[in-house]
């Protein structure tokens, strides 16, 4: 079924991170509601080493490559099938500039850094944030295992919120 809400993906920068609550305020901060609990381990996320430029959206993009450091865990390359039937799919980008990538090939660097390769580009209308990139621009593995559905009401949608992730015992 359809339904209104959003992913949110948080996961440790340090090891030892033991979870949090997401909150929402839809009052300009002055009370929040908490809307999830999120457990360890947190999404697989990491900060792109160099920025990558355009890219084909029609086939595969054989010219650009994406090299992430992770804070935490790996990442493997999957079949053409897999790949198109939605494993291996990235948010990528900043807040306000995210980009959705899919990545069938994953090499882990001798320095413990990873490059995808074999990119399909610009995913679900995201097209026009590839202009958009900068060095150090988050990746974050998008997976129903470390990701978590953010149910709103409808009424949300367009409406201003803002959110706030606090560490257990914070």
């Amino acid at each position: 079924t359809d339904a209104c809400g959003f992913l949110a993906s948080v996961g440790p920068y340090l090891d030892g991170w033991d979870g949090g609550g997401l909150f929402y305020s839809a009052n300009q901060a002055q009370t929040w509601q908490q809307v999830a609990w999120i457990t360890p381990p947190g999404a697989i996320m990491g900060r792109v080493l160099t920025a990558v430029g355009v890219g084909r959206t029609d086939i595969f993009d054989g010219q650009n490559s994406i090299t992430v450091r992770l804070f935490r865990g790996s990442l493997s390359s999957v079949s053409e099938l897999s790949l198109m039937t939605g494993s291996n799919h990235f948010a990528y980008g900043r807040p306000g500039f995210w980009e959705i990538v899919g990545a069938q090939t994953v090499t882990e660097n001798a320095d413990n850094s990873f490059t995808l390769t074999r990119l399909i580009r610009g995913r679900f209308g995201t097209e026009d944030m590839m202009t958009e990139h900068e060095s150090n621009d988050y990746l974050v593995l998008l997976d129903a295992t470390n990701n978590y559905w953010i149910g709103m009401e409808l009424s949300s949608i367009n409406a201003a919120r803002k959110f706030r992730m606090v560490n257990r015992g914070r």
